[in-house]
């Protein structure tokens, strides 16, 4: 019952919490915005919890079903009783499935964490998107990027397509796009708005993470692709850029392009901003690799990139062609709720941002870029 507590271990704290137990699993709820251990326990993929002065390690991952996280929610508020569910819960945070004494997940902790942040995200992705007005602003600008490097409708590969911001418009193009995504709840979004606009049979969706882009080789051939594009994310969730840039050197034709959209590890306004409002430590932790939860806007850690350890990772295969800037004037996404309170000129500040976010050298500075690749011709 939730009126009880065990204890959770990390490597940096011990937390008393309360908890659900439904066998095989207990589960765990945050409630506090800042608290680190659920990061901890997501990356590891494991816990150890002490219950009744026994200890007992186990497998750790994150609820993304929203029937079994409404149910123990309310098995929460049930045993606690409305009062103290508000003042021990508030708004509910991540819930994390705790399996004791099971065997240790074998692969990838993080792979999982990430999926299940999207999974848990899809059905509502594509409305807050379109909520916030910066988001809209830098998909528009995306956009023109992509229209611009692919006018001519051809087969194109994309990383990371959530429910399709970019992918609808550019199969409305023409294109024929084959779509890698970890989530498979985002894959099912993606289908469905495509089928809805009769724009199913351009449209191949794979449930792969961007590292295993290769794969799609055996199913599609090499170089058979005549561009490809990764915006918003995908390239900052994974640790290591080598496989993703060896698959793409196989699947795309010499003289290909490649969009590469990447939240940059050298911005300028979001650490500012961390550090003015009295969380410098939450500005300085940006440049750690990984970069945590809670030293930026994301709900799992990621790898922030400049744009000079982009090039070199993609410069086996690639050549650079261009770069453009995003978001140097305006701010970053998750500042505009409060902004917009203020009566700020969206317009404007987007006239001034498309000025001087992509000129060097300030393009460093911008909250992410959007990097133009072109496969080279060498042969394999």
């Amino acid at each position: 019952m939730p009126d009880e507590t065990l204890e959770l271990w990390t490597d940096r704290e011990r937390v008393r919490l309360r908890f659900v137990s439904e066998p095989p699993n207990i589960y765990l709820l945050a409630s506090e915005p800042t608290a680190t251990w659920p990061a901890a326990v997501l990356r590891a993929g494991r816990a150890t919890l002490i219950q009744s002065g026994e200890r007992t390690d186990g497998s750790a991952s994150l609820v993304s079903d929203s029937i079994v996280r409404e149910r123990v929610l309310r098995r929460f508020r049930d045993g606690a009783g409305a009062a103290r569910a508000d003042r021990w819960f508030g708004a509910p945070g991540p819930l994390i499935a705790i399996r004791p004494e099971a065997a240790s997940a074998r692969g990838d902790s993080y792979g999982r964490w990430v999926q299940a942040e999207f999974d848990s995200a899809a059905p509502e992705y594509a409305a807050r998107l379109d909520r916030n007005p910066v988001e809209r602003r830098f998909r528009i600008r995306s956009l023109e990027v992509l229209q611009g490097e692919f006018p001519r409708p051809g087969r194109l590969v994309e990383l990371g397509g959530g429910s399709g911001a970019e992918t609808i418009p550019m199969l409305r193009a023409g294109h024929r796009v084959v779509v890698i995504d970890v989530s498979r709840a985002m894959l099912n979004e993606l289908e469905k708005n495509a089928a809805r606009d009769s724009l199913g049979d351009a449209l191949a969706a794979r449930e792969l993470r961007a590292r295993d882009v290769g794969t799609l080789v055996r199913e599609f051939g090499a170089g058979s692709f005549d561009g490809g594009f990764s915006t918003f994310g995908a390239m900052n969730l994974e640790p290591d850029l080598a496989p993703v840039v060896d698959g793409l050197g196989y699947l795309l034709r010499p003289g290909a392009r490649f969009v590469a959209g990447v939240f940059n590890r050298r911005a300028l306004v979001e650490p500012a901003a961390a550090a003015l409002s009295g969380h410098p430590g939450r500005a300085i932790a940006r440049r750690r690799r990984p970069s945590p939860v809670g030293s930026h806007r994301f709900s799992t850690d990621v790898y922030l990139r400049s744009i000079g350890e982009v090039r070199a990772a993609f410069a086996t295969r690639f050549q650079l062609r261009a770069v453009f800037g995003l978001g140097l004037i305006l701010p970053p996404p998750n500042l505009a709720a409060k902004l917009e309170r203020w009566g700020v000129r969206w317009d404007r500040l987007d006239q001034w941002d498309r000025r001087v976010a992509s000129r060097p050298p300030f393009v460093e500075l911008a909250d992410q870029f959007l990097a133009v690749f072109e496969r080279s011709g060498r042969s394999e």
